[in-house]
């Protein structure tokens, strides 16, 4: 298992910590309120440190899959889009991304039962449709941009211990009594 080097303000569940020493010095610490900045890299450290049983998505299957959308699905896209071929050949690089995110994320028992991972791949998909979108520089990356919000949302949802599916599930087979 590989050690993580990165120091964390606060321990993630499952991980042991040591009691510190007891300090001596009588003056008290008046707690300040942590910036949104410094909270967004607290979240981001715990997404990315969350590695146990309980994760879905595992670091190595993450970072497979953010370079597979990187180098495999944006690069191609952007430069065949580039060379003005793009326009007629890109749809094909889309609808086998998709069918292979979907696969994928199917293989780790993430179902997209769950609105927003649906929306994200819905709309990941939709603008790497649109012809052309590939050549600007913010919109040529729209599948590893998805694929690391899908992530992200599967690692938050391990985190949090929210099962969306059970949710929508239970209230579906109420309509149906």
């Amino acid at each position: 298992m590989v050690q993580d080097i990165r120091p964390i303000s606060k321990p993630l569940p499952g991980r042991l910590t040591t009691p510190s020493a007891p300090t001596t010095a009588t003056t008290e610490e008046k707690p300040t309120k942590p910036g949104r900045v410094a909270q967004a890299k607290d979240i981001a450290s715990r997404l990315w440190a969350f590695e146990g049983k309980n994760s879905r998505i595992n670091n190595i299957t993450a970072i497979l899959m953010v370079a597979v959308a990187f180098f495999c699905y944006n690069i191609p896209q952007i430069i065949l889009e580039w060379m003005l071929v793009g326009l007629a050949f890109n749809w094909i690089i889309t609808t086998y991304a998709t069918l292979t995110t979907w696969f994928w994320l199917r293989l780790h028992d993430v179902s997209f039962i769950n609105p927003t991972r649906l929306a994200t791949l819905a709309i990941t998909a939709a603008i790497d449709y649109f012809p052309g979108a590939d050549a600007s520089i913010i919109l040529g990356f729209t599948w590893t941009i998805g694929t690391i919000i899908l992530i992200a949302i599967v690692r938050a949802e391990d985190m949090t211990g929210i099962n969306i599916e059970k949710i929508i599930k239970g209230k579906f087979s109420a309509l149906k009594e």
